[in-house]
């Protein structure tokens, strides 16, 4: 099945909003753990948390690059063509 570059995107951010879920979820897990006291359990889910939001900036950035990306190249071929 082909999708175009603007299909593809959008299933990029429909991965942030799944990430963003997971991230609510490990948020209220790691409040949870603040207030037991688990200071292991506190740092399992704080270096999680920290891999969600890299996973997270990885889609979105991925989403706009492909939102964006012949917008991107026609920029670039008008400055190569006027800089020619």
């Amino acid at each position: 099945m082909c999708k175009s570059l603007s299909e593809l995107s959008e299933e990029y951010f429909e991965g942030v909003k799944m990430q963003d879920e997971l991230i609510a979820k490990y948020r209220e897990k790691l409040r949870q753990a603040r207030l037991n006291a688990s200071r292991e359990e506190e740092i399992r889910i704080s270096r999680l948390l920290k891999i969600l939001y890299d996973q997270r900036n990885e889609l979105i950035d991925t989403a706009y690059h492909l939102k964006n990306y012949y917008n991107c190249h026609e920029d670039a071929d008008k400055a190569a063509y006027l800089c020619g």
